[in-house]
């Protein structure tokens, strides 16, 4: 059985990778990237969605800005993008609502889409010494190669056993 050797595999599509992906892109990276999260769609923080809340964070330390302030994926271009800059600007609100910055990331996720699989649980990582590759093994029973994997579980890490203790 051949199976494509990706330069990275990905655990979870949350803000971190979300943030790798951009930072790949930006930077042109020019590997084969692949993601994996058990969600069946981009999200953010869904328990915590509460009406009025706020993010308690500068909109500045959005996703890009620290790295990139002119980054088309910032939490700013993505209000001026759909139309909602000004109304921001107008809410007299020092931070961002919950709701807001949750559409943000399923926003950016969404440029990213064709490199992630949604509804994918990966079971397991196993380093292969001899080819020096990992695989991950998904509960559908599916594999993948990759020269490197980055863990990115969200607040909840679901982390591989034989990982745990590290």
């Amino acid at each position: 059985m051949e199976h494509t050797i990706y330069d990275v595999l990905g655990v979870g599509f949350g803000p971190a990778n979300i943030a790798l992906a951009i930072a790949m892109e930006e930077n042109e990276f020019s590997g084969t990237v692949r993601f994996f999260d058990t969600k069946p769609g981009p999200s953010w923080q869904e328990q915590m969605l509460l009406p009025g809340s706020d993010i308690q964070n500068n909109p500045l330390r959005d996703l890009v800005t620290p790295l990139n302030p002119r980054s088309r994926y910032s939490f700013t271009n993505f209000l001026f993008e759909n139309d909602r800059l000004f109304e921001h600007f107008n809410l007299g609100m020092e931070f961002p609502l919950r709701r807001e910055y949750a559409e943000y990331v399923q926003w950016v996720a969404q440029f990213f889409s064709p490199q992630v699989s949604y509804d994918a649980r990966v079971e397991s990582i196993r380093f292969d010494e001899e080819s020096r590759l990992f695989e991950l093994q998904l509960s559908g029973g599916e594999q993948y190669l990759g020269r490197s994997v980055v863990v990115a579980p969200g607040r909840t890490p679901r982390i591989p056993t034989q990982y745990q203790g590290l």
